[in-house]
C-alpha cells in the first residue's frame, strides 16, 4: 500500500488535514482493514500523535 500525497482539484488552494502517529512497532494491517480496526490497533501501539494541516493548490 502506498500514499501519493494530496491531489486537490484545480482552482483555489485547499486545506488538507492529516493525523500523524508514532507507533512502537509495524502494525499488522492488511488491505481492507476497517477504520475502526485501524484505530483499535493504533490505540494499543501509539507513542505520540499530532495533527497537521497543509494548504495545497494546482
Amino acid at each position: 500500500m502506498e500514499y501519493g500525497g494530496p491531489a486537490p482539484p484545480p482552482g483555489r488552494p485547499h486545506r488538507c488535514f492529516f493525523r500523524l502517529y508514532a507507533v512502537d512497532e509495524i502494525l499488522p494491517i492488511k488491505a481492507g482493514t476497517s477504520n475502526s480496526q485501524l484505530l483499535g490497533a493504533l490505540k494499543r501501539h501509539t507513542l505520540a500523535e499530532t495533527k497537521l494541516m497543509g494548504t495545497y493548490g494546482r
